[in-house]
């Protein structure tokens, strides 16, 4: 049990503030926030974050405010798309020639349908997760998968502004 008063609040840690202020304390003694992703929400196929279970393309942490991936990949200008993907997967340019190349032809609003365009694109459509005992591969759509995300729900942004706030609201 925790010993001093404390309150839960289900929401983005970049409004920590703004949930404070509305309770009316100016400082606390600690903040918890929760920076990862859990096992469930990816194997959740309907939440859109896996790339081995089809699912709508959604990969919204909060599924009651934003725009889905699926929106986002049909809205999104070509240089943005290609800074993020760079930025926040490391991925290759011809990664985001083939999103491009496949929206322009049809949405993409599936998770496997996503996932087929990057294998294809990085010619492992016969990828395996365990290829022999012993060895583990990363799925060629991990990366895309991962920028995407983190784009979709500002996930840096977030960050960078708890920890600009984050201390002004701690108790020495």
């Amino acid at each position: 049990t925790i010993g001093h008063p404390h309150h839960l609040h289900h929401g983005n840690f970049a409004g920590v503030a703004q949930v404070l202020g509305s309770l009316g304390i100016e400082r606390v003694d600690a903040i918890l926030a929760d920076l990862g992703m859990s096992s469930m929400q990816v194997d959740d196929p309907s939440r859109g974050f896996s790339y081995s279970r089809d699912g709508a393309l959604d990969m919204r942490m909060d599924r009651t405010r934003g725009v889905t991936a699926a929106r986002l990949l049909a809205e999104i200008k070509q240089e943005e798309l290609a800074d993020a993907l760079h930025r926040y997967g490391d991925e290759r340019l011809g990664d985001r020639a083939a999103i491009v190349e496949a929206r322009g032809k049809e949405a993409i609003t599936r998770t496997a349908q996503l996932a087929r365009i990057i294998q294809e694109a990085s010619r492992q459509t016969g990828w395996r997760l365990h290829p022999r005992p012993g060895k583990w591969n990363l799925h060629p759509a991990a990366r895309t998968f991962q920028a995407l995300r983190i784009l979709l729900n500002r996930e840096l942004a977030n960050l960078e502004n708890l920890l600009r706030v984050g201390p002004e609201l701690l108790n020495p």
